[in-house]
């Protein structure tokens, strides 16, 4: 993925996502992982949320965001690490990398509740970047 150019929009950014799970190493670690990443991403986008919000990656951590550009600095996100060896993911909301700095709220769930935790987040995300506009549909259910 270093190198190529950010995606143009929503939609390709779904695309390049699951591609760049894709390109972890089949070891003991990154086939543990790739499996709960693929599931999650695919829930979300089945969701309907893939035209909602751009989808990107920082070294193996998932972000997820409301802006239609490339490169977030102190923009609100969220985030989601996954941990396999206890099949958890924890999902932060923060205004910057998680490597640098602490998350506003966050959550480590099983693997199980990983999706409608993301969804609350999202609702959150989506409420506080996007006030003028309504909750879509696709966050509303979960």
């Amino acid at each position: 993925m270093w190198g190529k150019r950010p995606p143009k929009d929503n939609l390709e950014s779904w695309q390049d996502i699951q591609q760049f799970i894709a390109e972890f190493p089949d070891d003991d670690y990154w086939s543990k992982w790739k499996p709960m990443v693929r599931g999650v991403v695919s829930a979300l986008e089945a969701h309907g949320l893939a035209p909602l919000f751009r989808i990107g990656q920082s070294m193996h951590h998932i972000i997820l965001s409301t802006l239609d550009s490339h490169r977030l600095t102190s923009e609100p996100r969220v985030t989601l690490e996954f941990h396999p060896k206890e099949q958890t993911v924890r999902v932060e909301y923060s205004c910057a990398n998680l490597y640098f700095s602490e998350a506003l709220s966050e959550e480590s769930v099983p693997l199980v509740a990983a999706l409608p935790t993301t969804l609350g987040y999202l609702r959150r995300l989506w409420s506080e970047t996007k006030p003028a506009i309504a909750i879509p549909d696709a966050l509303k259910s979960a």
